[in-house]
């Protein structure tokens, strides 16, 4: 028989499931990569994060953060931070853009989030049908080059 520990408070499950008020506490301390791992970790802190605000901290530029909390080093440089937070990019779009910062062969992403953000194509959510519809275009305008290349080379 397992003796009972009194040392802790008896919680209920709610209260062990909401982290929601600790969501911005937390990712004060957090860089980009452990804020994404919390975010994976399960629907909980799934939900509690979010919230846009949390991902902007990691495009920068306010409230200015220390160059090693921006998602990658190169936001610092130039207007990007401000392209990426400014209102060409819809704030539900803030999480999806620091995940794909933060991704193996970012810099691809980065040259292209730039791309879409300038032609003001992040202005919807990324859930929404018209994003969808544009990334199957960019999807078959990818397909559409690599066959290009391909025919190209074999000639």
């Amino acid at each position: 028989r397992r003796p009972q520990d009194t040392t802790l408070p008896m919680m209920d499950q709610s209260q062990m499931i909401d982290v929601s008020w600790a969501a911005v506490w937390i990712t004060e301390a957090c860089r980009a990569d452990d804020a994404l791992a919390l975010c994976y970790s399960c629907r909980a802190w799934c939900g509690a994060l979010l919230e846009p605000r949390i991902w902007q901290r990691y495009l920068g530029p306010s409230p200015p953060v220390p160059c090693a909390s921006l998602a990658r080093p190169v936001l610092a440089d130039g207007g990007t931070s401000e392209l990426l937070t400014g209102p060409q990019v819809h704030p539900e779009n803030f999480r999806c853009i620091v995940a794909a910062l933060r991704r193996p062969g970012w810099f691809r992403h980065y040259q292209g989030l730039k791309r879409l953000a300038s032609a003001g194509s992040l202005r919807q959510s990324l859930g929404s049908d018209a994003l969808q519809d544009l990334r199957r275009d960019l999807r078959a305008q990818a397909i559409g080059r690599q066959l290009q290349n391909r025919c190209a080379a074999s000639r």
